[in-house]
This record gives structure tokens, sequence and C-alpha cells, in this order.
């Protein structure tokens, strides 16, 4: 798990590297969303009061959240989604990515992780394994 972490922390910063500043305004990382999917609405959260839930140890705060690792928005708008990418590392490496399945006690179950992006954000949603490429 702790490898994941890293690994997902040198993409990130990898991305935040190599995109040209003048693209800046069009992608945002790790941004917090809450869905609801019995009303089908979508809310970005402030990235501070998530990281304050979670310091508080307020979790239930976050049922229902979304956090994909980059979003390709319209400029300044963080609800008008393009595209949506989310890394994978899956372990041994040649192993298939797949995208993480909700538990039976989560309100998104029993769908797992990409088609809940896709009813959520209504966008091209893709895994990224770095190194080998992006899939949908």
């Amino acid at each position: 798990m702790h490898l994941g972490q890293e690994k997902h922390r040198a993409a990130m910063e990898c991305v935040q590297r190599e995109l040209p500043e003048e693209l800046w305004e069009y992608v945002t990382m790790q941004q917090p969303y809450r869905y609801d999917r019995k009303t089908r609405t979508v809310e970005p959260l402030n990235p501070n009061q998530v990281d304050a839930w979670l310091r508080e140890g307020l979790f239930h705060k976050l049922l229902g959240t979304l956090i994909p690792d980059v979003v390709v928005h319209a400029a300044g708008d963080l609800l008008n989604i393009q595209a949506v990418f989310d890394f994978k590392f899956p372990c041994p490496k040649d192993k298939e990515a797949s995208w993480h399945e909700y538990h039976p006690n989560h309100p998104f179950h029993p769908l797992n992780q990409q088609t809940v992006y896709e009813e959520a954000f209504k966008a091209e949603v893709m895994s990224v394994r770095p190194a080998f490429g992006v899939t949908r």
C-alpha cells in the first residue's frame, strides 16, 4: 500500500512538472467532489476543508466523495468536466489495471469507481498506468 502511495505521489509530481503552464487553468489534480446519486448532483469541495475533516477524524463527511487524480475542465469551471484520468498501479506490474469496486455498505455499491466517475462527471474516464499508457 505504501509503495502504491509513493508511486501515486511521483506520478502527480510528474504531471505538475510536465504540464505546460498555459494549461494549468484547465487541469485540476485530486480535486474532491461530493456526488449524490439520488439527485445526480456533483459539488466541488474545498481541498483544505477535506484535509481538515481528515485531521479531525470526521470521515463520515467524506462518504460519497470522489477524488479523481486528474480532471480536465473548462477554464475556471470545475463542473464543466471534459475528461477524468485516474492513476492505477496494479501489483504485480504486468497485471491488468482494475477499477476499485465499492464495498456492500457503501452508497455507490455495487458499482465500480469508473462507472461512478462516468455517471457523476458525464465525461470520458480513463485509467493511466504510468509507463504503460492510458486506457478506457
